[in-house]
């Protein structure tokens, strides 16, 4: 569970509730989080409805935008106190959410720009819904290598 952001407690009032396997930051910032603040989509295909929470905003959606930004303030506390045990040089955001880009990020980086005395640069991923596959590979191809590694020292390469 090391490096498990998501079960990140939010607030003293957050110390007693059972969020489940869930935790407490993805309840009140994930993706089911945002459905339920907005619950005007379909649910199974969140980069459709997410893009579709994120033009009801710009185009003025007051129960839009409430939804983006307490889903963006959680997100913000949330790296805020990252930033400040890790003292990242950068943050960089993922998922379907951080995907629609500016306005959401702005308004993460506001959060944090009120809570950290000198803030980290945030952006967005380049390799959107390919992140977590990337991710994976990368582990995967370091924890071989690191295996591999001592056998290939025992014997001689052939020449």
């Amino acid at each position: 569970m090391a490096g498990e952001i998501a079960l990140m407690c939010m607030g003293p009032q957050y110390v007693n509730t059972d969020f489940g396997s869930r935790g407490c930051l993805e309840t009140l910032a994930g993706l089911n989080a945002l459905a339920r603040r907005w619950p005007r989509r379909d649910r199974n295909e969140p980069d459709r409805w997410v893009a579709e929470l994120f033009d009801a905003a710009r185009g003025g959606d007051v129960r839009a935008r409430k939804a983006i930004e307490e889903a963006a303030t959680f997100i913000g506390i949330a790296v805020a106190n990252l930033i400040l045990v890790f003292d990242p040089s950068l943050i960089v955001l993922g998922g379907a959410v951080a995907a629609q880009g500016s306005l959401f990020v702005q308004r993460v980086q506001r959060t944090v720009d009120r809570i950290v005395p000198a803030p980290t640069r945030i952006v967005v991923s380049t390799l959107g819904e390919e992140a977590t596959l990337w991710g994976s590979l990368l582990v995967a191809t370091t924890e071989a290598r690191e295996r591999l590694r001592p056998h290939l020292r025992e014997e001689p390469l052939p020449v």
